[in-house]
Parts: C-alpha cells; structure tokens; sequence
C-alpha cells in the first residue's frame, strides 16, 4: 500500500493579483477548475500560476480592461499555461519503464493544456484561431 502525502487546501490568501482591470487569480479557484488533487504544493502552484500569468500578461498587453465574457477567457489562458508547466515538472520524477511510459502519455496532456491556452488567448485578441503555414 502506497501512501501519497497531500497539500492542504489553498486559502483565500493564495489568491495572486494581477493586472489593473484583470480579474484576481485564486489557487483555490485553480485547483478546483484544473482537478488538482494536492499531490502538488501551494507553493508550486502559485509559482506556476505567477509563471503563467507573466506569459499571458505579455501577449495581451495591448488589452486595457477585460469585460467579463473575456474574463473567462483569461482564467483559461493562465489555468492551462500553470497546469501544462506542474504537469511537464512532474513527469520526470519516476525514471523506471512505466515511468516513462507516464511521461509519453503526459506529453498529449501538455499539449492540450497548451492548445486551450492558445485558443483562449486567440479569443481575447479577437483573432482567428487557426494558424497556417507554406511548407
């Protein structure tokens, strides 16, 4: 029997302020949106999403104020960037066969997290969302 130390539950004093005009950002609210169990600690999370949110910030700078159809679309952004970063950190901790095999189920993971995140960030620029390229 395997036993799996958890985190507490985050507080209401984890919640991270972003941007004048931006919505606050709450861990609780994270873990609760992402499905997060408590294998991860608050700390890394909040790092993640401190990580996250710089990233998004950067790429919607030209953006003054989110109404709150764009609020939505912002949480999104952020909560998959954090959650496709404590998901890349965390597969490389077991090194054995199964392990790896983990880490290569993971990738399609990291990659939907980050598609979402992209495709959030698409909408609160009012952009197309799909992107093309001449090979």
């Amino acid at each position: 029997m395997a036993f799996v130390a958890h985190s507490p539950a985050p507080t209401s004093e984890d919640d991270l302020q972003t941007r004048a005009g931006f919505p606050e950002l709450s861990l609780k609210d994270f873990c609760e949106t992402m499905r997060l169990d408590g294998t991860v600690s608050a700390a890394r999370q909040r790092h993640a999403l401190r990580v996250a949110m710089l990233g998004v910030n950067g790429e919607v700078s030209d953006l003054d104020d989110l109404v709150d159809e764009k609020a939505v679309d912002y949480r999104e952004a952020i909560f998959c960037t954090a959650s496709a970063l404590l998901t890349e950190q965390m597969r490389g901790f077991d090194t054995t066969n199964d392990g790896h095999e983990r880490a290569k189920e993971a990738e399609g993971t990291i990659n939907d997290y980050r598609r979402r995140a992209r495709e959030a960030i698409r909408r609160l620029l009012n952009r197309a969302r799909v992107t093309v390229e001449l090979i």
